[in-house]
């Protein structure tokens, strides 16, 4: 058995081998070659190649001696080589090198053997999203592929439409045999009544083609409203759409037979409002209200009778109607001026001082009558006239007489622009 080699510690290099080591037959080849450092032990490769190195030791373990030398069994160690050198020059072939490693599997590290690389060497770059296993295609629990046409082919549907006569597609039922049973939300189409039908709230409605259908309680012809704010929903309003045109009220339109409310008051503009002849529509007849003062309501009553409006300037024959005078009345003045254009007649009741009677205001027309009548308080006063006033068939009186009326009726002159005096009545 070789001998083994004392390792003291504290030591220095190794500086002869001892006979009968585990060295001591290549010692030749060791010592004469090789130059130690201090720190450096003796290592010699598989191809003979010898070198020193610094080594480093797992000394943790170490039991310290300090007897005489003797063995001493060190255990088993790590130790890390640094800067080996040598070159292997066959002693280990490739092939015995793959044998002891073997090929790497997938829980031995070992060699990479030329399939594997292969196979490493032609993986894809990455794709940047997850892709489909196209093991699903067309499975069970799997999708669906796109035919030619990018289509989904009617063997992959549960209910194909062109082989099933009533498919069921989540609620909608196409071309049933008949109405199917109601439930809200679901939708059928009727091919032979073209109009496609949802339940809602315990009744089938229709919609896209076809007519609405509303309420039970509809009446032909009645004007249809919203039912609600939601603008699902329609009811009939009762009234019923009229057979001519509906009125706008912004539109020039002509409107017949109709009331209007005699309940509200009703305010029509003059030069809107046209009465027109029941025969002869060419026979019209307006108001104007422009003569009546601002902020001014005038009422007009009508007589209770059949008759016709009489015009101030137009000729017409009066019947049974009495002409109320204009009167001005006044207990005593000293002067007076007639307004021609107000007055018809003039009464003093009274008169206490002498009486100027001037010439009358306002614009008289040819033989506007004007009465005047005076009675003086019991004693005579004197009455002068303007030079308006003439004498004709009867003289202008200049004086009363006391306690006694006398009339005076003047009639105006248009050529002659003279109130003259046609009569002449004293109480007596």
């Amino acid at each position: 058995m070789p001998t083994k080699v004392p390792v003291q510690q504290g030591g220095t290099q190794l500086t002869s081998i001892p006979a009968g080591s585990i060295l001591a037959a290549q010692s030749a080849n060791v010592l004469s070659a090789v130059t130690s450092t201090n720190g450096t032990t003796y290592l010699q490769n598989a191809n003979g190649t010898i070198s020193w190195a610094t080594v480093s030791f797992d000394t943790s373990n170490l039991v310290p001696y300090t007897g005489a030398t003797k063995d001493v069994n060190l255990g088993t160690h790590n130790i890390t080589a640094n800067n080996l050198s040598g070159t292997n020059t066959g002693d280990e072939t490739a092939l015995s090198i793959k044998t002891k490693l073997g090929s790497a599997s997938s829980t031995t590290d070992g060699y990479l053997t030329s399939t594997d690389w292969n196979t490493f060497n032609n993986k894809q770059n990455a794709l940047g999203y997850t892709p489909e296993n196209i093991a699903n295609k067309g499975v069970a629990n799997g999708y669906a592929p796109l035919n030619s046409s990018t289509k989904i082919d009617d063997s992959y549907l549960s209910q194909p439409i062109a082989t099933t006569a009533s498919p069921t597609f989540a609620g909608l039922k196409l071309n049933p045999s008949s109405q199917p049973t109601g439930s809200n939300g679901l939708i059928y189409y009727d091919s032979t009544a073209n109009k496609f039908e949802f339940y809602q709230n315990g009744a089938w409605v229709t919609y896209g083609s076809g007519n609405v259908t509303g309420p039970a309680s509809s009446t032909d012809s009645d004007i249809v409203l919203f039912n609600g704010t939601t603008g699902t929903s329609i009811k009939d309003s009762g009234k019923t759409l009229p057979s001519g045109s509906i009125v706008g009220t912004t539109d020039t339109q002509t409107i017949q037979n109709k009331t209007l409310d005699n309940t509200n008051a009703i305010t029509v503009k003059d030069s809107n409002l046209t009465i027109q002849n029941s025969t002869d529509t060419t026979k019209q007849v307006k108001f104007d209200a422009s003569g009546i003062t601002t902020s001014t309501t005038r009422t007009y009553t009508l007589p209770d009778a059949n008759t016709t409006l009489v015009g101030i300037d137009v000729a017409q024959t009066l019947t049974n109607k009495r002409i109320n005078p204009r009167v001005y009345s006044t207990t005593s003045t000293s002067s007076l001026t007639p307004d021609a254009n107000s007055y018809d007649s003039i009464d003093i009741t009274a008169l206490a001082a002498a009486l100027t009677i001037n010439n009358p205001s306002g614009t008289p027309v040819n033989f506007q009558k004007l009465i005047i009548r005076i009675k003086d308080n019991g004693t005579a006063q004197t009455i002068s006239w303007g030079t308006a006033y003439a004498s004709a068939g009867a003289t202008l009186p200049t004086t009363t007489v006391a306690g006694k009326w006398v009339y005076i009726g003047l009639i105006y002159n248009s050529t002659a622009s003279q109130w003259q005096c046609v009569a002449v009545a004293q109480q007596s």
